[in-house]
């Protein structure tokens, strides 16, 4: 049975609405087959066309249709150059089926860097290597090359890896911060966010880096995160110019050269909008959420006026699958990092797919193209293994206490000591943060070690990790004076604290990053608002400018982790505890108590009251408010200032430390010992929050 003329005239002008849909020049038709199934006839039609030089092959199928008239669809998306418009294949059952690359940034011993994983095969192949960070890996179209951001040359700038031969190649060149870079469909230009005048803003740069770049938005709101879309004439980014102290997703039109009429909102809502990123067919985009304690992600129709936003996964980093009909994201389920991957719409129906991985997950790109046989400084890199970050030396008593505290060179606390068994961790935490941002911010601290018989803070935990050695609270103070900023973030149901220290070189951006998200404002509560004192602060009312190191990162990749605040913390400062970090070493609290103490020196706290009239007799001894072999405490003046109920009142503080330093620290740690770190004169902020007095009349903050 053979299709009318009037059948193969109605195919006829479907593929050349594809054509003119793909953007593709006339196309050359290569063969028409008929494939009968039982009784239904198919026409198998392949093509061949050029875009830009780069030949594509486009397998279209024509079944009939209940008028009589075939329906045409692509089956198979072109090999190379811009992604296929149309209709989108069936999800597979496991979208890891789909194969390709999945390119991840992947952070391990304190330094992040690129790796390839494919789909279906066990083990990672390592793209970089290097003591910097390499992250924001995207895929050329044709999955040829990978462009990536990277402070391996000093300050953050863009490059290309070619695939195929393993060159690396800058495109940017530019003395402040460049990041995310997202390819026009074509493969012969990049978008990117660029940092410069304390402003974040969108730029345009050719692929091969032999242009200047040129800048796209000029409002003087942080507009990043940029993502090209399919059709080549529109830019999606994320943006604060809504006036909100949340972002939201605005799109550029590239035909309309007035910027006002340029941008368009595409959404109006209160959520921690970030990472977005086009379907392959331009229809939806896929975002984040920030400030989601289940770690969110959201769809939305792109159209005219503002979209609702639509669930459609867990997780961050989010990315399609290369055939458009799935999802995958970096999850974290009891602290172990997976890319996980579902069907679009099938999140809520069934458990993902996940593959679980070492580290932690700072990026996620995925293509079509293979991994090709390794060759250059990616077959280099493949072989690369990190040495660990410090080492730390422990000298282990024969009898009760195993180890001893061990004071720490030039540390100012009341007691300046931590446990044998993790002082080196911290001495290398101390000296990365110092090469990191320029000044010691480690060198005041709340407290290190406290002594066994120092009473504590009443509404805090009894078990409290200090006395075993394996704590630290920072100096309140650099917050205070916005020395360092906290933001806040839900995981689940507690509530968690970022913190970003300004790093003291502020002109090129040679150390640190950006801020993107508004930090904490505690001293909102004091500002008459009833919501702020309900709520513990508020956000601030935009993004500090400057750059700033991740402290709470920094301080992770050497073992010492941040605590949730307590469920009071909003009308209970302490409770708050965003200067509290720990090093438990996979210990129980009474474990790590016994490693520096004997077991009659402490006990654990009765849950509940016996109902019993008479004491029980119980093995543990009792707590003894004052104890026998030392003075009471006092309450004395110290070198650093104790946490308050309440913050203080501050004055406006010059951005940066004043200190002049006569030595700066190099960027690679010393892995063995204990690093010694000298600096004249110190900049560490004293006990009091008195400054040089300013070259304008201060005003005093609420």
């Amino acid at each position: 049975m053979l299709y009318s003329s009037l059948v193969l005239n109605r195919l006829r002008e479907q593929l050349f609405h594809i054509a003119d849909t793909l953007r593709i020049p006339p196309i050359a038709l290569a063969g028409v087959f008929i494939v009968v199934f039982g009784t239904l006839p198919v026409i198998l039609i392949a093509i061949i066309a050029f875009n830009n030089t780069q030949p594509q092959v486009i397998i279209l199928v024509a079944t009939p249709t209940p008028g009589g008239l075939p329906t045409a669809g692509v089956l198979v998306q072109p090999l190379g150059g811009a992604p296929t418009v149309g209709p989108s294949p069936t999800a597979p059952a496991n979208p890891f089926d789909v194969g390709g690359t999945i390119a991840i940034a992947l952070r391990r011993n304190g330094h992040t860097n690129l790796w390839g994983l494919t789909p279906g095969k066990s083990g990672l192949i390592r793209l970089t290597a290097g003591p910097w960070d390499d992250r924001d890996p995207a895929w050329s179209p044709d999955g040829k090359r990978l462009a990536f951001a990277s402070r391996r040359e000093g300050n953050w700038n863009l490059f290309v890896l070619e695939m195929d031969s393993g060159n690396v190649s800058r495109i940017t060149n530019d003395g402040g911060f460049e990041a995310n870079p997202s390819w026009s469909p074509d493969g012969a230009f990049i978008t990117y966010e660029g940092y410069a005048n304390d402003n974040f803003d969108i730029y345009l740069v050719s692929a091969k880096g032999d242009t200047a770049p040129m800048r796209v938005t000029y409002d003087p709101a942080a507009d990043y995160a940029p993502t090209w879309a399919p059709n080549g004439r529109s830019i999606v980014f994320v943006s604060y110019r809504n006036k909100k102290t949340t972002p939201d997703l605005f799109l550029y039109n590239l035909d309309e050269p007035d910027e006002k009429k340029a941008v368009v909102q595409l959404t109006d809502l209160n959520l921690g909008v970030d990472e977005p990123i086009w379907s392959r067919d331009g229809k939806m985009i896929l975002f984040s959420d920030a400030d989601s304690p289940l770690n969110l992600v959201y769809t939305i129709q792109v159209g005219p006026g503002i979209a609702r936003p639509i669930e459609a996964a867990q997780g961050h980093r989010p990315v399609w699958t290369p055939d458009g009909t799935g999802i995958a994201t970096a999850f974290n389920q009891n602290d172990r990092e997976f890319v996980a991957a579902a069907a679009l719409g099938a999140w809520g129906n069934s458990a993902p797919v996940a593959v679980p991985v070492d580290g932690r997950i700072h990026g996620l790109a995925w293509t079509h193209a293979p991994l090709p046989p390794l060759k250059g400084s990616i077959a280099q890199a493949s072989s690369v293994s990190d040495a660990p970050l410090w080492v730390e030396k422990s000298a282990k008593n024969s009898t009760e206490p195993f180890y001893n505290f061990v004071n720490v060179n030039d540390l100012r606390a009341p007691y300046s000591a931590f446990s044998d068994r993790v002082d080196e961790s911290f001495s290398g935490l101390r000296f990365r943060v110092t090469a990191e941002s320029g000044w010691d911010f480690l060198q005041t601290l709340e407290n290190a070690a406290i002594k066994i018989n120092v009473p504590l803070v009443p509404g805090l935990p009894f078990e409290n990790w200090n006395k075993s050695g394996r704590a630290f609270d920072f100096s309140v103070v650099n917050v205070n004076n916005n020395f360092a900023y906290v933001v806040r973030e839900s995981i689940g149901t507690r509530t968690y604290w970022r913190v970003w220290v300004r790093a003291r070189a502020q002109t090129e951006g040679a150390l640190g990053e950006p801020l993107r998200r508004i930090p904490w404002d505690f001293q909102a509560r004091f500002s008459g608002n009833p919501v702020s004192y309900d709520n513990g602060g508020a956000p601030l009312a935009k993004v500090p400018s400057g750059y700033f190191i991740d402290f709470t990162t920094l301080a992770e990749d050497y073992g010492w982790a941040r605590v949730p605040s307590t469920d009071t913390w909003k009308t209970f400062f302490p409770g708050v505890q965003y200067w509290h970090f720990e090093n438990r070493g996979g210990l129980t609290w009474a474990q790590a108590m016994r490693e520096v103490h004997p077991a009659n020196a402490f006990a654990t706290a009765t849950p509940f009251v016996t109902p019993t009239f008479t004491p029980t007799i119980t093995n543990t001894p009792t707590i003894t408010l004052t104890p026998s072999n030392t003075p009471t405490a006092t309450y004395t003046r110290t070198l650093t200032p104790t946490i308050t109920l309440t913050p203080t009142s501050t004055l406006t503080r010059t951005p940066t430390p004043t200190s002049t330093f006569t030595h700066t620290p190099t960027l690679v740690p010393t892995r063995l010992g204990i690093p010694t770190i000298t600096f004249t004169p110190s900049i560490t902020p004293t006990r009091t929050n008195t400054v040089p007095p300013p070259t304008e009349e201060p005003t005093a903050t609420p």
